[in-house]
């Protein structure tokens, strides 16, 4: 493996049209503010019970939205930092995402979600049940498709 000096050329246009651009700001703050409100969904919910179950599920639902729509922004921030260390601006989105007032949500929310009983949710109805896998097959796909790297020399 010898080093040639040469940065790697991806294109990550499959994530965003561009970094910091107007869709990666609504898609970062649209995340931020979705966390905020499942932060306040699951304080709310108070213990899993036959009647509490229905929003159980939507907020469990609306987690694991949030979470693979995290995982997407930290993988193209990680790929950019990869490509390019030194571009002082994707580092500060990296910082920006691991601040103190951001960074603990994600484990905050996986507590408050866990307080619930959650484990213990009523199976799902064949609807929902077919729904979420839908949910989650469509996910997969786009998120394959969206990080594929495509390595230029």
């Amino acid at each position: 493996m010898s080093g040639t000096g040469t940065a790697a050329d991806w294109d990550l246009t499959g994530y965003f049209p561009e970094f910091d651009g107007a869709a990666y700001r609504e898609f970062r703050d649209s995340l931020e503010r979705e966390a905020e409100a499942l932060e306040a969904v699951f304080s709310a919910l108070g213990p899993l019970t036959r009647t509490s179950g229905a929003g159980w599920r939507e907020a469990l639902l609306r987690l694991e939205d949030a979470a693979g729509r995290a995982a997407h922004l930290g993988s193209y921030l990680g790929c950019l930092s990869a490509a390019d260390a030194g571009d002082t601006g994707v580092q500060r989105e990296v910082a920006r995402s691991a601040t103190p007032a951001r960074a603990p949500r994600w484990p905050r929310l996986r507590t408050a979600s866990s307080r619930g009983g959650w484990q213990t949710l009523p199976s799902a109805t064949p609807a929902t049940s077919s729904r979420a896998s839908a949910r989650r097959r469509g996910s997969a796909c786009r998120q394959s498709s969206r990080s594929s790297l495509r390595t230029s020399r």
